[in-house]
């Protein structure tokens, strides 16, 4: 049995945050190929945050993740899925949100919020995320069926599905799991075939969309219905663009950056659930409104 599993298949051992500290993890000292980094605050490893399997180079290098992107995650200098220079520049766009003379309401007229979310500041989607939207196959056997009941593929040629099943076979193989977690990690669904590109999630809470939907959904009730049927509470993306010319800007600004970008639009509870996420990195914008 490995350190790993001696640890975690243990009766009643706790499940381990994502970013967790080597010495913690590993008392008895990092097994060969699992990836250790040395941050801010000591050595560190990445793990599932319900099986507690950790990041190993084989997973990383599957999922096109370089040991450079988790340096510069673990010192925050900017996400997986984004360099650096981008990541500058994409922060640098929320503080000159354009100011647009429309005499509409403008998300700068009072105090917002945004926060990096998901597996693009932790490695490793959440625990919640692992047990209500997506997991990590747990056998060929679940992989293969996934990849041929997924929506997108109803439409392609079998001998496609054939191709994409045969392709996230190899890929599955190469990672030589011992014991597969059940979180996903950053990149890894989509080299499954199992999703579209992982993004970069940003959450962006604003007072000013909440009261404007309100508004709004006084004389169109399906806004209102679109937010309380997501997971998050969030506001349906269109229905914030139509109403904020500067968000969609700023929605152009991100997409020319050439990364993968997603704005996702937190409900009448966002502050409650970003107080509530500490794993989140938080940006300043404590000076635009």
């Amino acid at each position: 049995m490995s350190v790993a599993a001696e640890i975690f298949e243990s009766p009643g051992a706790p499940a381990p945050d994502r970013i967790v500290s080597a010495d913690v993890r590993f008392p008895r000292g990092v097994p060969d190929g699992v990836i250790s980094i040395d941050g801010p605050n000591g050595q560190v490893v990445f793990c599932c945050p319900v099986k507690g399997v950790a990041l190993t180079e084989r997973m990383a290098e599957a999922a096109g993740i370089t040991t450079e992107a988790l340096e510069n995650l673990v010192w925050e200098r900017c996400p997986l899925g984004i360099d650096p220079e981008s990541w500058k520049i994409a922060e640098e766009a929320f503080l000159a949100l354009p100011l647009i003379d429309d005499g509409l309401p403008h998300v700068t007229d009072e105090p917002f919020r945004v926060a990096i979310g998901g597996s693009s500041v932790a490695v490793f989607s959440s625990f919640e995320t692992a047990h209500s939207k997506k997991q990590f196959p747990q056998s060929e056997t679940q992989l293969e069926y996934l990849i041929r009941h997924r929506a997108e593929h109803h439409e392609l040629p079998a001998e496609q599905v054939e191709e994409l099943i045969d392709d996230a076979r190899m890929v599955y193989r190469s990672l030589d799991i011992e014991r597969a977690p059940l979180s996903p990690w950053f990149g890894i669904m989509n080299r499954l075939h199992l999703e579209c590109p992982a993004d970069v999630d940003l959450q962006f809470h604003s007072p000013v969309i909440d009261r404007v939907m309100r508004e709004r959904a006084s004389g169109d009730l399906s806004i209102l219905q679109r937010m309380h049927a997501d997971r998050l509470h969030r506001w349906d993306p269109a229905d914030v663009y139509s109403a904020f010319p500067e968000l969609v800007v700023l929605r152009v600004r991100l997409f020319n950056l050439g990364a993968n970008i997603d704005i996702e639009f937190l409900g009448p509870d966002g502050n409650a659930r970003l107080d509530a996420r500490p794993d989140w990195w938080h940006l300043d914008t404590s000076e635009l409104a």
